[in-house]
């Protein structure tokens, strides 16, 4: 009982609190509340979109996917 209560406690906002990024067009502000996010396909910023990524963000690539930029 005691470790369910343990995981409840610590692990679980950590597993709430993730966001997983599908390849997509990406935009707008990934912010630490968010974070980690785990990036599961190539993704792309276009020319005329812009991403912010706070201090203290995770990004974390689940394979070998390549991250777009644009101009």
């Amino acid at each position: 009982m005691k470790k369910l209560i343990l995981f409840l406690v610590f692990l679980l906002p950590v597993i709430i609190s993730s966001t997983v990024i599908p390849a997509v067009d990406v935009s707008g502000l990934w912010d630490v509340a968010g974070s980690p996010y785990y990036v599961d396909g190539e993704i792309i910023i276009q020319a005329d979109t812009e991403l912010e990524i706070e201090a203290g963000v995770d990004v974390i690539f689940n394979d070998h996917y390549k991250f777009y930029i644009l101009w």
